[in-house]
């Protein structure tokens, strides 16, 4: 019989299994015992819910433990919280008195920038050492010399205001800068023409180089086109090929079948005159053999059928391309005509501009010294 024993370990009910031999009792006798251990059973249950559960002074137990520890997190976070609020608030205040040390450095310096920068006006900057300061200085009349004092004697009357004392000097230092301006304008002539030059030069090249890529495109474009046509003509030769080997083949299988069916046909009982009676497996045979016949053929043609069709997509497809290549070949061919046009329309209007410049500079007047 199987018996049950229920054990109580640390609030837990656990049960194990133990099978003994059960000897031979009435029917009795054993729901007796049946009635006895589950009675048995739930006795054991009951007690070990009140042990977990039970208290012996309050009704119901309390997991002091896990409360205290409950108790403790709270306290230790509330203890964190409390660290951290006041670590903000030292933060808060350490970071304005740095703003506010901050501020005062920066109205420090701008004074200090003041105050040195207007030392250093009344040091390096006076007004007195300026270089036009002998134009402006208001006593200038006072401490200027008499014009022409170690000329002349004490009796001799002295060069008045307004009289051309360098005249002989004045002209030439005029004739001097009249030979140096003309000689900067020759020279600005010459710079001007040599970049002239140098631009006409890189246009020509670069209408070369133009002209190269749009001739190199070309062969390109005639380059693929021929390889196209000749990859076309041999796939087309090929497929001629295949067909022809092809259709060859099937007349042969076509003429093998004709010659065996003939065959079969004089060898069967058939066209024999003394047998009449023709067995039914001999003549099934036949039928299966004609049937096969008929079966092939078909296929044949149907074959034949899709290799056409085959052949016609393929047709159509290398058609469609060799079109779509002669639209990109002449767009690109309109696209490199239009670049050509506005390369040479913008060399035409640089050529104009500078001879336009060139007849202004040629009718500005030289400027004179008088």
């Amino acid at each position: 019989k199987l018996q049950f024993l229920y054990l109580i370990d640390s609030g837990r009910l656990l049960r194990t299994n133990t099978v003994h031999s059960p000897p031979m009792q009435s029917d009795t006798v054993v729901r007796a015992q049946a009635k006895q251990q589950r009675v048995g059973r739930v006795k054991v249950s009951e007690d070990a819910m009140k042990s977990r559960f039970a208290h012996a002074k309050c009704g119901i137990s309390i997991d002091k433990a896990a409360l205290d520890e409950q108790v403790r997190e709270k306290r230790a976070m509330k203890a964190a919280e409390a660290e951290a609020d006041k670590y903000f608030a030292e933060q808060a205040i350490f970071n304005d008195q740095h703003a506010v040390y901050m501020e005062k450095q920066k109205q420090l310096e701008a004074k200090t920038s003041q105050r040195k920068l207007a030392e250093y006006y009344q040091t390096h900057q006076n007004r007195t050492e300026a270089r036009e300061w002998d134009m402006n200085d208001p006593k200038r009349l006072r401490k200027a010399e008499p014009l022409g004092a170690g000329d002349c004697g004490v009796s001799s009357l002295q060069f008045f205001e307004g009289e051309d004392v360098d005249n002989k000097g004045r002209r030439q230092v005029q004739a001097n800068q009249m030979r140096t301006w003309g000689l900067e304008q020759i020279a600005e002539k010459n710079l001007k023409k040599q970049r002239e030059t140098e631009t006409d030069m890189m246009t020509a090249k670069r209408m070369e180089e133009v002209n190269c890529t749009a001739r190199q495109i070309e062969l390109t474009i005639a380059q693929k086109r021929t390889d196209i046509a000749k990859n076309t003509a041999e796939f087309n030769k090929s497929l001629a090929d295949a067909k022809e080997r092809e259709a060859i083949l099937q007349k042969k299988h076509s003429q093998q079948c004709s010659l065996e069916e003939i065959q079969n046909m004089l060898d069967s009982d058939l066209l024999k005159d003394l047998q009449k009676d023709v067995a039914r497996d001999k003549k099934r045979e036949v039928e299966v053999i004609q049937a096969q016949q008929r079966a092939e053929k078909t296929q044949s043609k149907a074959d034949a059928l899709k290799q056409k069709q085959l052949e016609d997509y393929r047709e159509e497809q290398q058609r469609r391309m060799a079109i779509t290549l002669d639209r990109n070949w002449n767009r690109q061919r309109r696209e490199n005509v239009r670049q050509i046009g506005l390369d040479r329309r913008q060399q035409v209007e640089e050529a104009q501009a500078r001879k336009q410049l060139q007849i202004e500079d040629k009718a500005a007047p030289v400027p004179l010294i008088q």
